[in-house]
């Protein structure tokens, strides 16, 4: 029967041994990102001016055209991957009407329904990688949620099982050169609820 002092030791060997595993596999996909970021650089940041340029043109439409959205942000995002990560994003508001209760039998609810999209340089040759994130939630203010606090009901295992919060995420890997004007405009359609999730996938896909 081994000591503990040798079981401590086992243990410890095998953390070690899972950290270094896991930081090797960090730096072989931040020098993939590396090789192929001197490849495509040059063609991706191309395509991130036309998106920025789209960005710009649909920004400074007139607020009626731009309905039921604001604006399209464009922010680059810094990480240790150095994959040159872009972000864009929008949002509206959504009414919706719900069954409230048997004397007020519906009522409006407001939601915020936000939608990003990232795109970075892939580590897979000639590739980049979008990743989509789309959520939907209830906006409540302060005090109701203060009173919904304080209310037994709160506390009821009666809880509505209408959901207030709804969410989506998907990442997927393409070609470079399959991220022409057209997929673009597609892109932009999306940000600014011309189209639903659902076909702009299956158009990228």
């Amino acid at each position: 029967m081994s000591h503990w002092i040798e079981e401590a030791e086992l243990k410890t060997g095998s953390k070690s041994k899972i950290k270094s595993n896991i930081l090797d596999k960090i730096e072989n996909k931040k020098n993939d990102i590396k090789s192929n970021r001197l490849e495509v650089e040059n063609d991706y940041l191309n395509k991130i001016e036309l998106i920025n340029q789209f960005i710009t043109r649909v920004n400074n439409l007139p607020l009626y055209e731009r309905k039921p959205f604001d604006s399209i942000t464009s922010k680059q995002k810094e990480n240790k991957l150095s994959n040159l990560l872009y972000k864009f994003s929008s949002s509206r508001r959504v009414l919706k009407h719900e069954f409230s209760s048997i004397l007020a039998p519906v009522k409006a609810v407001h939601y915020k329904n936000s939608r990003s999209f990232f795109i970075s340089i892939s580590r897979a040759k000639g590739q980049v990688l979008l990743e989509y994130k789309e959520i939907t939630a209830k906006r409540v203010k302060y005090d109701a949620e203060a009173k919904k606090f304080f209310s037994f009901s709160f506390f009821s295992s009666n809880k509505t099982n209408d959901p207030s919060h709804e969410s989506f995420q998907k990442a997927i890997t393409i070609p470079i050169k399959s991220l022409d004007e057209k997929a673009i405009l597609k892109h932009i359609d999306w940000l600014a609820f011309k189209i639903k999730t659902e076909k702009l996938l299956r158009i990228i896909s």
